[in-house]
């Protein structure tokens, strides 16, 4: 508090304004930007100055209420913070706006604080991050559950549809969408967890799902199947380079038949596949390279650019150096 009064700024003395809640808003903004070792804890110091001052505070000035800018603003302090623990600190604030927001709508967390403290879990190196990260998505997803079904009850039959799939689509109604949902994908695949790639692709399949039902805001995107693809790559099981060959299929094969044409793999992507047939140095992985190899040729012969040819001339030099003759065959 002493912070804030002294170095909110002597104007606000000067005029004899005591300082409300965009004041103490400004300077956690001020921390939470300053990147500093100690600017999370000390944006979450002055949010708990303001917290006291509005519970000591006789008249229940709303002038000094924290609202939802306040917490989201030390969320997002910890979430790029980098001391230790951060990520768990950004989830405690999160869970005190759920319980505030149980009687003061005006602190409820939207999605992107949700999707704040999921991408703390992903970038957290502590042990468990991603199944944390995973936990949140599932609040997430019952939160908006309840929000239907009262909203439903409110508006009648028929108007949970138009929630669920589009002119209830917004940062208010909490439901989970692509970014949440890829950031949890990333933080099984970082995580080196044993059953990381199947948690990985278990999200994935949840999206798919419910894309395919008419959820706009979860379609699957590059990153979403990259991620998965990443996740088998980290894993030395000998299934791996299969499960990630099959996902590379189901990314070109949506993009082909319209339903997602944004999924079209590129050579980043192409690579990750190829590296880890190449990996096996059985002749079983060679000929799924050569696959992928075949559909990329296929690609950059129609004119797709961001399919490099430099890649179809590494990777057949990688094949002759294994002495293994190389048949561009499409997997398609």
């Amino acid at each position: 508090k002493a912070d804030l009064e002294g170095g909110a700024g002597e104007c606000v003395e000067r005029k004899r304004v005591s300082p409300n809640t965009i004041h103490y808003s400004a300077v956690m903004n001020a921390w939470a930007k300053s990147r500093t070792e100690s600017s999370a804890e000390r944006a979450e110091l002055v949010l708990q100055a303001l917290e006291e001052r509005y519970a000591s505070d006789p008249r229940a000035d709303s002038d000094v209420a924290p609202n939802k800018i306040s917490y989201g603003t030390v969320i997002n302090a910890w979430a790029l913070s980098r001391a230790p623990g951060s990520a768990r600190r950004a989830e405690k604030v999160l869970d005190r706006m759920e319980d505030i927001g149980k009687h003061n709508p005006n602190v409820r967390p939207d999605v992107i604080d949700y999707g704040t403290v999921i991408a703390a879990w992903a970038r957290s190196k502590e042990k468990g991050s991603a199944q944390r990260a995973e936990r949140i998505l599932n609040r997430m997803e019952a939160r908006y559950k309840e929000m239907v079904e009262k909203a439903t009850k409110e508006k009648g039959p028929g108007k949970d549809g138009q929630i669920l799939h589009g002119e209830g689509h917004d940062r208010h109604f909490v439901r989970p969408n692509t970014v949440s949902f890829s950031a949890v994908i990333d933080a099984w695949a970082k995580s080196g967890e044993p059953d990381a790639p199947q948690r990985a692709e278990y999200i994935l399949n949840r999206m798919e799902a419910l894309y395919q039902k008419g959820d706009v805001g979860a379609r699957p995107n590059k990153v979403s199947y990259s991620s998965v693809i990443a996740a088998w790559g980290n894993t030395r099981g000998r299934n791996a380079p299969e499960r990630a060959l099959q996902i590379l299929y189901r990314m070109d094969q949506t993009s082909q038949d319209g339903s997602n044409p944004e999924l079209r793999p590129d050579t980043l992507t192409f690579n990750s596949v190829i590296n880890m047939c190449a990996r096996g140095g059985t002749r079983q992985s060679m000929v799924q390279s050569e696959r992928v190899l075949g559909r990329m040729m296929e690609l950059e012969e129609q004119g797709h650019n961001d399919v490099s040819p430099n890649t179809i001339r590494f990777v057949y030099q990688l094949s002759f150096l294994l002495r293994i003759p190389i048949r561009f065959v499409s997997y398609k």
